[in-house]
């Protein structure tokens, strides 16, 4: 969804930060351009590949009193997430709007 899209209707789908800075733009103040991947988006590469459940149920399982473990746990998850492709029209809709941006400067922003 392209920033300027995002209201604080739809604080759900692209979080308070989008939201805000969506209003920011409508209101015609200075805020550089941008995309959000939606909550929707997300919940589609979620449900992609089964192994991301299974994963994700080893962070659930693991003792959160137990920092080291949890860090040993999140990494090994993280280097999983990382090796699945992001497929099919979230991949089209996050390349298009990868498009160089005026000057070539991106700034990320990630929940």
């Amino acid at each position: 969804m392209p920033l300027g899209a995002g209201r604080l209707k739809d604080v759900p789908r692209i979080g308070g930060k989008a939201a805000h800075l969506g209003e920011l733009i409508a209101a015609g103040l200075p805020v550089p351009s941008g995309f959000v991947v939606t909550t929707d988006a997300c919940q589609q590469f979620m449900q992609s590949d089964p192994r991301i459940a299974r994963w994700l149920g080893v962070l659930e399982r693991c003792d959160h009193r137990d920092p080291a473990a949890l860090r040993a746990a999140a990494e090994e998850v993280r280097q999983q997430l990382s090796a699945i492709v992001v497929l099919g029209e979230v991949a089209d809709a996050i390349a298009a709007a990868l498009v160089p941006a005026p000057g070539g400067a991106r700034a990320v922003r990630s929940s």
